[in-house]
């Protein structure tokens, strides 16, 4: 009898399909696989992202083939606006998926449901950001470049040397304004954004004696407190 086993690689197929599966129902008597294959050994965002999708309809294997699969082709999509960047011209957007077709390595792992090739995805995406800091300098640049990589590395593990060469990149780049108070007023989150009150209660502080100072006790008299 012919049957399709996936040979060494089932492994992981079935690996991160019960992943998924766990996330989606929880059964207990799940958790005796993870004691030949622990839970930690994948990073858990792709499958979380695809028993999400499971959720909608099918849960079965096939279905998790198809929605990783699915996830993992996004990776073209950066890559387009990277090979533009770089030189290339609109029509390049049509002969990047023409030569991810002849590629063995892409359609290998375009056609192996695993979480590699959408960590491929953030890392393209992160690289992109990362290219448009450097370019603008702007501030939400390198904080989507950040939360990118970081997807990736919760996506698969070896997007980790990537992340951590973005962050040494930035820092290089960044040398010289590093031991500023300016710089650390940029990467570091703006308080006053986050809690508009607080900046309510800077303004005020910033007015003349008797100006927006005497509010609270206006208040209570109006309210009859």
């Amino acid at each position: 009898m012919l049957f399709r086993s996936g040979g060494d690689w089932i492994g992981d197929w079935v690996g991160h399909y019960h992943r998924a599966h766990w996330f989606l129902h929880q059964d207990p008597s799940e958790l005796l696989i993870f004691t030949f294959d622990p839970f930690t050994a994948r990073p858990p965002l792709l499958n979380l992202a695809t028993s999400a999708m499971m959720a909608q309809g099918d849960d079965s294997f096939a279905a998790y083939q198809v929605f990783t699969t699915l996830l993992g082709t996004v990776a073209v999509l950066p890559l387009c606006r990277l090979v533009v960047a770089a030189g290339g011209r609109q029509r390049s957007f049509a002969l990047v998926p023409l030569l991810l077709l002849v590629n063995p390595l892409f359609m290998q792992n375009a056609t192996y449901s695993w979480t590699k090739l959408a960590a491929a995805a953030f890392v393209l995406t992160g690289a992109w950001f990362f290219r448009r800091g450097l370019a603008s300098a702007k501030t939400h640049h390198w904080a989507i470049a950040g939360l990118a990589l970081s997807a990736a590395v919760l996506a698969h593990y070896s997007s980790a040397p990537y992340a951590l060469a973005a962050v040494a990149a930035y820092g290089w780049c960044h040398r010289r304004q590093s031991g500023t108070a300016v710089f650390w007023s940029r990467s570091a989150p703006d308080c006053r954004r986050r809690h508009p009150a607080r900046a309510d209660v800077d303004r005020l502080g910033d007015r003349p004696a008797g100006v927006g100072r005497d509010l609270p006790r206006e208040h209570l008299r109006a309210t009859g407190r």
